[in-house]
Parts: structure tokens; sequence; C-alpha cells
């Protein structure tokens, strides 16, 4: 299965910084970072058709939890 934007939700936290919610399609399983790489958020939220490359590194961020801040992670499973 291909990544793609729809799996990802962006709330801004305040200069510099977004919360990034990436949502598994298949296991409906979030995991929730802050991500503080605004080239990143550039190339994928500010895109109208941002590269696969780019959405997976941000899924790897938010799955590893590599960014800046040291914020880990949350799995929320939805009931849908």
């Amino acid at each position: 299965m291909s990544i793609k934007i729809n799996q990802f939700s962006f709330y801004h936290v305040c200069v510099g910084e977004y919360r990034v919610t990436y949502t598994n399609p298949k296991t409906k399983v979030s995991y929730i970072s802050i991500i503080t790489d605004m080239d990143l958020i550039d190339n994928t939220k500010n895109k109208f058709k941002p590269k696969v490359e780019d959405l997976k590194l941000l899924k790897s961020k938010i799955l590893n939890n590599d960014n800046i801040r040291n914020v880990h992670p949350i799995q929320i499973r939805n009931s849908n």
C-alpha cells in the first residue's frame, strides 16, 4: 500500500512546531508526534502533491520519534 497525504493530519502548535498525526490505514492505529522540521512540513503539508519520499520521511520521524523536542509518539486505536 502506498503512503498518501490523507494519512496525516497537521495541527500548528506554535512557531516552528506542528503536532502531526499519522494513521495507519490498515490497522487504524494513530501515532502523534511534535515535528519541528519546517522544511519537511513545507514539503508535505504545504505541497499540492507531496513526494512519496517526503511522506515516508515524515512517517519515519513520527514512528521513530526522530525530532528535536523528543516527544514520545502516542498510539491511539480508533474504534472505526
